[in-house]
């Protein structure tokens, strides 16, 4: 996996598990991966001054408080602890709007990092 040592030990368990949950192979998980480095360069602390993004995979306010935080709670956690936000994020984006990738037109599916990154952006 990319990058994968930038995580603590508990950062790595749960991108385990959220591969796991959500059946994705060891590249769609390198993807979230490449796009968590991409939005913060994996510094769960990371912010944007002007818009208030927070995070991972830069948080929007009302994105956080839509899934039960806020962006300064998020600002506090660790990697792991936050991860369950991506997780939660990635679970409310695709699966339940049966979302269809914009690069394959398949439902549900994560089919390149471009799908990922676009997800994290778009709300999918």
């Amino acid at each position: 996996m990319i990058y994968y040592e930038k995580f603590s030990i508990k950062g790595r368990e749960k991108l385990k598990e959220i591969q796991r949950e959500f059946d994705w192979s060891i590249e769609q998980l390198d993807w979230l991966i490449a796009c968590i480095g991409f939005e913060s360069q994996f510094k769960p602390r990371a912010r944007n001054k002007i818009s208030k993004a927070t995070g991972l995979i830069q948080f929007m306010p009302l994105t956080a408080e839509y899934l039960g935080t806020t962006i300064d709670a998020l600002l506090e956690m660790e990697d792991y602890e936050q991860l369950e936000y991506v997780k939660r994020y990635y679970i409310r984006s695709i699966f339940p709007r049966k979302v269809r990738c914009p690069f394959t037109g398949s439902p549900n599916k994560i089919a390149d990092s471009g799908s990922v990154y676009c997800c994290a952006v778009y709300g999918g």
